[in-house]
């Protein structure tokens, strides 16, 4: 298993942190997103292919994440407690089976939706 604890994952137009193939990731009190002045990462977290990821008191986003902050797909699993998502396109993309469990969590002005739930299969 991946942990990081007290970390600052940044990217440009590129997945912050990616989980997939069977992984299991947690973040603590971690902060994800872009570099902000317009340089936005294309998604905060991106969990899928079985993976599962764990947040903890993180902050995720910023205004610095395209299009999602938190983003489950293919079979992935997130388990968010604590954390705080604001200024995002999109604050949680749930599709293709995957879930998502989030609580005591802050979501605030997400541009299109807190959450977007669907199934594309």
């Amino acid at each position: 298993p991946w942990e990081l604890d007290h970390c600052s994952v940044k990217s440009i137009e590129a997945v912050c942190v990616g989980c997939a193939m069977d992984s299991n990731v947690t973040l603590r009190h971690c902060e994800v997103g872009g570099l902000g002045m317009g340089e936005r990462a294309a998604c905060g977290v991106d969990v899928g292919q079985n993976a599962h990821c764990v947040l903890q008191d993180c902050v995720v986003g910023n205004g610095s994440c395209g299009a999602a902050a938190i983003q489950v797909t293919h079979e992935g699993r997130v388990s968010v407690a604590g954390c705080h998502v604001e200024t995002v396109d999109w604050g949680v993309t749930v599709d293709d089976e995957g879930s998502a469990r989030v609580v005591q969590s802050k979501f605030v002005d997400c541009i299109w939706g807190t959450w977007y739930l669907g199934l594309s299969g």
